[in-house]
């Protein structure tokens, strides 16, 4: 029996699903600089985030039957530690290759913890309930935006670059604290599977399942809306638009803020109206903000405003439909709950990370690129909403 309670759950999990937040948030001001410094360009740049996006999202492949098969608490506590090493490569890193592979390392660590959280939930929730838990997980997740940023800008100029990967560093080292201390293992020894060669058959059954493909689809369109945004925000606020660094992440919190308000809302909402109410909800708030980011830049141009503002439904749908995309995906599983876990956060991540490789490749001066793909997602949702299979829905 699960010895905690939500609140509690929540906090013990936190440091988990957060991990992976800060490192992309913390030094995404420094993003600009490090152009300068590495004598490279935006789209090499941007391998430092898609190919973190890239690694955590494949990661989850190998470590979500494993933690199926050793438990969660064993791959949470060792991939805390791995964080934590990796980080600290991250800081020593003199070219800008051995910082894409180091944050490879970093990526393959945190997507450990984030696996194990969410298979946690899924063994101790079902239904409505784990709705509300992954809620309030996306709700922690939208701390580091809130924070991250603006810290890592101080850091950045006052410290340097590499001092963000040393704060990284002591976050997992809490982390490791965190999971020594308090977290319990919740995969019982009678319910584990053995990664043997069949391990892909099982990612193949889970993938014939409709409700995961659906689910894991309008969860995947929320984390999309966002990471474009993180993607292209220090381009356009800090190049095109003049924002310091260390203002810049009061523009960013305020996406993390709203992040977090939907969280909570959609926690609690999922309750009364159900998970797919809660998606098409998600799917029409991110269709009228990626509408209005394009109306306002084709009439005004580019402008902080027209920038900042349409981000607001958007971080509010990308909430709806990230909590309760999570819940649809992997409600049919539940000793397989890791592997289901390791397959979702892989299609959430590879394919977010894709598209906001393809993003980058347009001119980072406008807001066009990232208003017409939230506007697409959006689009898209609400057709795959209509067309959800009965059973589905």
């Amino acid at each position: 029996m699960w010895p905690h309670n939500n609140i509690k759950t929540v906090f013990i999990l936190m440091p988990l699903v957060f991990a992976f937040a800060v490192a992309l948030d913390l030094y995404i001001p420094a993003v600009p600089e490090l152009i300068r410094i590495f004598h490279s360009s935006p789209a090499q740049i941007q391998l430092t985030l898609s190919g973190f996006m890239f690694a955590f999202g494949l990661g989850q492949l190998v470590v979500g039957p494993y933690s199926d098969q050793f438990g969660r608490r064993s791959i949470a506590l060792l991939s805390a530690i791995g964080y934590c090493l990796s980080s600290l490569l991250c800081a020593t890193s003199t070219s800008l290759s051995a910082l894409i592979v180091f944050r490879i390392l970093e990526a393959l660590s945190s997507c450990g913890m984030l696996v194990a959280a969410n298979a946690v939930v899924r063994d101790v929730y079902s239904g409505d309930q784990s709705a509300r838990m992954y809620s309030y997980l996306n709700g922690a997740i939208a701390v580091s935006p809130m924070f991250a940023p603006l810290l890592g800008g101080y850091i950045d100029v006052y410290f340097g670059w590499r001092a963000c990967f040393v704060t990284l560093a002591f976050l997992g080292l809490a982390a490791t604290a965190i999971v020594l201390v308090f977290l319990h293992e919740s995969h019982h020894r009678d319910n584990r599977i053995k990664v043997n060669k069949h391990v892909f058959r099982r990612y193949y059954n889970i993938l014939k399942t409709p409700s995961f493909l659906c689910y894991t689809t309008f969860s995947t369109f929320g984390i999309i809306c966002l990471f474009t945004f993180f993607s292209s925000s220090p381009y356009i606020l800090i190049n095109d638009l003049g924002i310091s660094r260390q203002h810049f992440g009061l523009y960013f919190g305020v996406m993390g803020l709203l992040f977090f308000i939907g969280s909570l809302i959609a926690g609690k909402t999922v309750i009364k109206i159900g998970l797919n109410t809660n998606i098409l909800m998600g799917t029409l708030l991110i269709v009228c903000g990626g509408l209005l980011m394009l109306c306002w830049y084709l009439v005004f141009g580019l402008s902080t405003a027209g920038f900042i503002w349409p981000m607001v439904p958007i971080s509010l749908g990308a909430a709806f439909l990230t909590g309760a995309g999570a819940a649809g995906a992997m409600e049919p599983f539940g000793e397989m709950a890791g592997a289901a876990a390791a397959l979702y956060g892989c299609l959430e991540f590879l394919i977010s990370g894709i598209v906001g490789n393809i993003v980058l490749q347009f001119p980072t001066d406008t807001s066009i690129p990232l208003a017409l793909t939230v506007s697409m997602c959006g689009v898209t949702g609400i057709m795959l909403f209509a067309l959800m299979p009965h059973g589905t829905r």
